[in-house]
């Protein structure tokens, strides 16, 4: 089903230092792609109007089989919130869901039952884990674009401190996850993690 009204993004611009090489460029147990380019195809299966990268200038990231603007990061030391708010900026549709390219468990069918309840609910939905809010895999209104721009100039860098301001003003509501679900917000940040997918990811 096209979804006229929503863009998604992927965040890829981020330092990796932990992991100690991009993790954009992971390779899973068992996939050739590498990680980038599955979110994107994740991504590309909601059908939205429009599609953006985040990415660091210098990333070498292939995209040109893929309808995908590329939105580079200005200032790598602002964390992710610098590449949301530069998607919100260049976002041409009411709503923008955005994923992380370091949550490789996410799956496609999860991604559109969030953009079918965001579209049903006329709201920004933000998953709710057992560790708190999950702001890497949300669906953010347009509208949120001022406070996160407000809150990068004030080098208020939090994104769960941007999605508890958003809850507060009436933009986004937190959607608490099933048990089973929890799974999908398995972040990768160091080589060990990647070992640890092999349980999801056999190769």
């Amino acid at each position: 089903m096209k979804r006229p009204d929503l863009t998604t993004a992927l965040l890829a611009g981020g330092e990796s230092a932990r992991m100690g090489t991009d993790k954009a460029f992971l390779h899973l147990p068992g996939r050739e792609a590498p990680l980038y380019q599955l979110q994107l195809e994740k991504l590309a299966r909601l059908e939205p109007r429009a599609a953006l990268l985040s990415a660091r200038p210098e990333q070498d990231l292939d995209v040109e089989d893929m309808e995908v603007h590329l939105v580079p990061d200005q200032d790598r030391d602002l964390g992710p919130l610098e590449g949301l708010c530069r998607c919100l900026e260049r976002c041409p549709t009411p709503w923008l869901l955005v994923l992380a390219v370091d949550l490789p468990c996410m799956t496609a069918a999860f991604l559109e039952r969030l953009a079918d309840r965001a579209h049903e609910h006329a709201i920004g939905l933000v998953p709710e884990s057992a560790h708190g809010v999950e702001p890497l895999c949300a669906v953010y209104p347009k509208s949120l674009y001022s406070l996160a721009r407000l809150r990068l100039r004030r080098e208020q860098r939090s994104l769960r401190g941007l999605t508890a301001e958003g809850i507060e003003h009436g933009l986004l509501q937190a959607m608490p996850l099933k048990e089973e679900e929890e799974v999908l917000m398995t972040n990768v940040n160091c080589p060990r993690d990647l070992e640890q997918l092999t349980q999801y990811f056999p190769s």
